[in-house]
């Protein structure tokens, strides 16, 4: 069933209905592409992982539908993070959406366990940080919050829990992007240490 709901919304992505969907370049239009974007890969990120599960992991047909869905995912991850500023834009990214959204965007990038893309989600996550220590510290918590963006009115305020809970969710996300990366640095090196 949801086998079907995902390759439905593949078939969109390859035939480049959301490259058609996007509209021109005023920053309410740009700020419609990225979350139409973000939205699209977190669904397929997740919602694959959600099917396997259900479904069996290691049926050859969910095994195919995985790779595609992970590969749609990544370039609409990719392609919504440039459209923002990059991984480093924080500020941006945190007018765009919500620091929740924000950590599955960074997930979709740790899920390929490639070093480049641990990258980008560690300085995601660490970009997303800063920015909402920064305004934190300067009085100004504003940011996308999740009825402001269901509304299409950003820039909310957000309250003092509601700060407290995105930064320990960003800090949980970038701790196990961390956990990642050192577990590739110590697979190096134990092949590096067994192979001289």
């Amino acid at each position: 069933k949801y086998g079907g709901e995902l390759e439905a919304v593949l078939s969109a992505a390859d035939s480049g209905l959301l490259q058609e969907a996007k509209p021109s370049s005023s920053s309410s239009s740009s700020s419609s592409s990225f979350r139409c974007q973000m939205k699209t890969a977190i669904f397929l990120d997740q919602m694959v992982r959600n099917v396997a599960a259900l479904e069996g992991a290691e049926l050859p047909e969910m095994i195919a539908l995985k790779a595609r869905c992970d590969a749609v995912a990544l370039d609409l991850a990719q392609e919504a993070v440039a459209e923002a500023g990059g991984p480093e834009a924080g500020e941006q990214l945190l007018a765009l959406t919500t620091p929740a959204e924000l950590c599955f965007l960074s997930l979709i990038f740790r899920h390929t366990k490639r070093l480049e893309h641990l990258t980008v989600s560690a300085a995601l996550t660490d970009s997303v940080s800063a920015a909402l220590k920064q305004a934190t510290a300067a009085g100004k918590i504003e940011t996308a919050s999740s009825s402001a963006v269901q509304a299409q009115a950003f820039f909310q305020p957000l309250t003092t829990a509601e700060v407290r809970e995105a930064q320990d969710l960003i800090a949980r996300f970038a701790a196990e992007t961390q956990d990642v990366r050192l577990s590739f640095q110590v697979e190096d090196y134990l092949q590096r240490a067994f192979s001289t």
